[in-house]
């Protein structure tokens, strides 16, 4: 075992040493590094992990490889409370949140549930909450995706 683990140590040595220390942090995952930590925009910022940024892919990625890196992935359910607000950029919600608040896309915000996303709504009385599409924002939502909740609710 040792005649193996002193070899892949060394070769792991190697590497990181090959590699400038201001990139390594590059290289290593980081929690939370594909997700959003953010809602969106210039007024009022409420931090969740439900919504993730759709990255564009970079030159020379073939589109079978980004569509395979943009596919759908479970997440398990986030509750959020207070309002999200997507003004700019594109949005992907691809797991579950349960949403106490409103979800409001405007300016140039995209916002897409796409096939596994279940939004759920936390309301305490009828059109508590909703979900507002102003100001030229777009909300996209795919086949199979849900939006429900335990009250009437209005999207606009």
């Amino acid at each position: 075992m040792a005649k193996i683990l002193g070899p892949l140590f060394l070769l792991a040595i190697l590497v990181l040493a090959s590699v400038p220390l201001h990139q390594l942090p590059m290289m290593l995952p980081a929690r939370g590094a594909q997700e959003a930590d953010v809602a969106i925009g210039r007024e009022a910022i409420v931090h969740h992990e439900a919504l993730r940024p759709v990255e564009k892919p970079s030159e020379g990625t073939s589109s079978a490889r980004a569509e395979e890196a943009l596919g759908p992935k479970p997440r398990p359910a986030v509750y959020q409370e207070g309002d999200i607000v997507i003004e700019s950029g594109v949005w992907m919600l691809d797991g579950s949140l349960e949403l106490r608040g409103n979800l409001i896309v405007k300016g140039d915000g995209v916002a897409i549930l796409n096939e596994t996303a279940r939004l759920f709504l936390v309301q305490s009385h009828n059109r508590e909450f909703g979900i507002s599409v102003l100001e030229n924002g777009r909300l996209i939502i795919h086949p199979g995706a849900e939006i429900t909740s335990n009250c009437t609710f209005d999207i606009s």
